[in-house]
């Protein structure tokens, strides 16, 4: 197995074991967040969500593609 599909792996093994004790963010509506998808090399920003549901699963979504 590569570093890189071991590290994916892990990371994502920590927080879906971790997802119920994820801290709940304030004022999530005037946030904006951003990542570096594994598989590409550019950062997507600017990301608005309203609902903490909406995040959770826009991450599970984009995050267990090719997993």
């Amino acid at each position: 197995m590569s570093e890189f599909l071991f590290l994916k792996r892990f990371f994502q093994a920590y927080y879906q074991k971790m997802e119920e004790k994820l801290p709940q963010v304030s004022f999530l509506e005037q946030r904006e967040f951003g990542f570096i998808p594994w598989e590409k090399p550019i950062m997507i920003r600017h990301m608005g969500f309203n609902q903490l549901e909406i995040l959770s699963k826009y991450f599970k979504e984009v995050f267990n593609k090719n997993s």
